[in-house]
């Protein structure tokens, strides 16, 4: 999916729920590095492997969080912009203006907003 979806210029996010191995080996796999990234958390072994992720040549990151709003997640955003100037940074979820305005300020050039729930109506 990821290679159709790189073929039709469409930006692809490797998810953050497996190891920082497989997801640097499918990254390593994919033709286009342009058009893919890697997604991370927000706890102390995401931060330890920014460096590893950086130097594979990774160059789109982002901070996937359910609630973005958050001060560690500012502030890792902080850390990233400044460190990885070169990067692009996409953070996310939030739900609000205010949140989303912190981030950009905190130094996120993307910001992922909307949070999708679902209601079942029937029970």
């Amino acid at each position: 999916m990821a290679k159709l979806n790189i073929k039709n210029k469409g930006l692809t996010l490797l998810h953050r729920f497996c190891t920082l191995k497989e997801q640097l080996d499918l990254f390593k796999q994919l033709d286009s590095p342009n058009y893919v990234g890697l997604s991370i958390g927000i706890k102390p072994e995401d931060t330890a492997s920014l460096q590893e992720i950086y130097d594979s040549g990774v160059r789109i990151i982002c901070i996937d969080i359910a609630h973005a709003h958050t001060k560690d997640c500012l502030d890792l955003t902080k850390f990233i912009s400044n460190k990885y100037p070169d990067v692009l940074l996409i953070v996310g979820n939030v739900a609000t203006g205010e949140a989303t305005f912190d981030l950009f300020h905190a130094g996120a050039d993307v910001v992922k907003v909307g949070i999708r729930c679902r209601i079942n109506l029937f029970n």
